[in-house]
C-alpha cells in the first residue's frame, strides 16, 4: 500500500491553484508506478483510490502510464472534485478522471449537483460504474449549504459541516475497509440497483429490487444480475446505480420500500405521507410524495425509500407499529382546487428479499387541519398478508 501526501500542493485558501497542482502530482506519481511496473509489477494489480482532487491526481497518473503503453486495473474515484472538472472547456479530459483511465473505473456521488455554484462532487457519470447514494446529492444527517461553493469562495474556508456530503463518499467507502478488515460475519453491503427512469424515479421510490436469499451471494456476480451492484472494495455494477445509507455510522443499512395504496375516494391533494416505522429497538422513517393532481384510479400506488439498522427488521418480525401524518404542501397556496385530506387503503413496507409487512384499513382518512396541525394515526404493519 502506497499513500501520495501533496498536503502542500491542494491546501487552501487557493482552490485554483490546488486544481491545476493535480496534474503535476498525477504526473510525478505516474513516474513512481512506472518504475514499480518496470521492477515486475503487473498494471493490473494497481488500484488508485482518490478522494475529492486526488481523484484527478489518479487520473491523470494514469495518463502517464497510458503513454507508455500500461492500463492499471481499477481507479476509485470518491466525489471527485466538480468546481473546474465540469467542463472540458475548463479542465481538459485527459487532465481529469475518466472510464479510460483503468480497465475498470468506479465512481462514488455523494454531493453532486446540476448546477455550478452548488455541490463539491461531479454531476456527470464518468466511471464504468457511478454509484448515487441517496440520489447523489444531499446526504442524511448532513446540513449543507446551499451554494456551497460560493459561500466557501467568498468566505476562503470550507468546514467539515459545508463539505459533509462530499466527505460521505469517503466515509462508505472505509466502511467496506474496516468491515472486510475486522472480518466481520455478515457483515452489511451497500447494495446498490439501476433505476431505468433516473433520478426522478429513485427519488420517488419507483425502483426497487427483489433479490435472491441473502445467504446466497448470487445477486452480487455481475454474470447473474447486471442491474444489481454493490458499491465499496469489492465493487459490482454498470452504469448509474442507486441505494439509501443510514444517517449515520454505520452507514449501511437494510434498505427498504415502502409503498401506500391510495383510495379513489381521494380528491386532487399534493402533500408529503410520513411514515414512521418503530420494531424491537430499532426505528426508521419515510417521507412518501403525494401527488394527486386528477381523478385517482383504483389501486395507485405512491412510493418512498428508507433504511434501518442492519439485520434488526428480519423475517422473524411478526408485527411492526407504525405512525401516519399527511402534511399538506400547498397551504398557503391560496388554491381552492387543492383538497386537504387523503384516504389510504393499503400500507405496504419491503426489504429487497421478498419479506413484507401491510396495513389494510379501506378509506382510512388522514387530515392536515390547518397547515399547522396534523392528525396522525398509529397502524400496525402485519407479516401476515391481508
Amino acid at each position: 500500500m502506497m499513500a501520495v501526501d501533496w498536503g502542500i500542493g491542494a491546501r487552501g485558501p487557493q482552490y485554483a491553484t490546488a486544481a491545476a497542482n493535480t496534474e503535476l502530482i498525477g504526473r510525478q506519481t505516474g513516474i513512481l508506478l512506472q518504475m514499480i511496473i518496470r521492477k515486475g509489477m503487473d498494471p493490473k494489480n494497481i488500484h488508485l483510490i482518490g478522494f475529492s482532487l486526488g481523484a484527478h491526481v489518479a487520473g491523470s497518473a494514469s495518463e502517464l502510464l497510458k503513454a507508455s503503453g500500461y492500463l492499471i486495473g481499477r481507479i476509485t474515484g470518491l466525489d471527485a472534485a466538480s468546481p473546474l472538472f465540469r467542463s472540458n472547456h475548463l479542465r481538459e479530459k485527459h487532465k481529469k478522471l475518466d472510464r479510460e483511465d483503468a480497465h475498470f473505473v468506479d465512481v462514488v456521488h455523494t454531493d453532486s449537483s446540476p448546477y455550478a455554484t452548488d455541490g463539491f462532487g461531479l454531476w456527470e457519470p464518468i466511471g464504468h460504474v457511478d454509484f448515487f447514494p441517496n440520489g447523489g446529492q444531499d446526504q442524511p444527517g448532513c446540513t449543507d449549504t446551499r451554494g456551497s461553493i460560493v459561500v466557501t469562495s467568498f468566505d476562503k474556508t470550507l468546514t467539515r459541516e459545508i463539505a459533509c456530503s462530499h466527505i460521505r463518499a469517503w466515509h462508505l467507502f472505509q466502511e467496506t475497509l474496516l468491515n472486510k478488515v475486522e472480518g466481520k460475519n455478515n457483515t452489511c453491503e451497500f447494495i446498490s440497483y439501476s433505476c431505468p427512469g433516473g433520478l426522478p424515479s429513485f427519488e420517488r421510490g419507483h425502483c426497487f429490487p427483489h433479490l435472491d436469499n441473502p445467504k446466497s451471494k448470487l445477486y452480487l456476480d455481475p454474470s447473474y444480475r447486471t442491474e444489481i451492484g454493490k458499491l465499496g472494495e469489492d465493487a459490482r455494477g454498470e452504469g448509474v446505480m442507486y441505494l439509501t445509507t443510514r444517517s449515520s455510522s454505520a452507514f449501511c443499512g437494510s434498505q427498504l420500500q415502502a409503498s401506500v395504496q391510495v383510495s379513489q375516494k381521494t380528491k386532487p391533494t399534493k402533500g408529503v405521507l410520513q411514515l414512521h416505522l418503530k420494531y424491537l429497538n430499532s426505528s426508521t422513517n419515510f417521507n412518501i410524495k403525494c401527488e394527486v393532481l386528477d381523478f385517482i384510479m383504483t389501486g395507485t400506488v405512491m412510493n418512498g425509500l428508507g433504511v434501518t439498522e442492519y439485520n434488526t427488521l428480519t423475517s422473524d418480525v411478526e408485527n411492526i407499529d407504525a405512525r401516519l401524518r399527511y402534511v399538506d404542501t400547498e397551504y398557503g397556496e391560496q388554491n381552492n382546487d387543492i383538497n386537504h385530506t387523503i384516504y389510504l387503503d393499503r400500507v405496504t413496507v419491503r426489504d429487497m428479499y421478498g419479506n413484507s409487512w401491510q396495513y389494510c384499513g379501506k378509506d382510512t382518512m388522514l387530515n392536515d387541519k390547518m397547515g399547522i396541525e396534523f392528525d396522525s394515526i398509529d397502524i400496525i404493519l402485519s407479516k401476515h398478508p391481508c
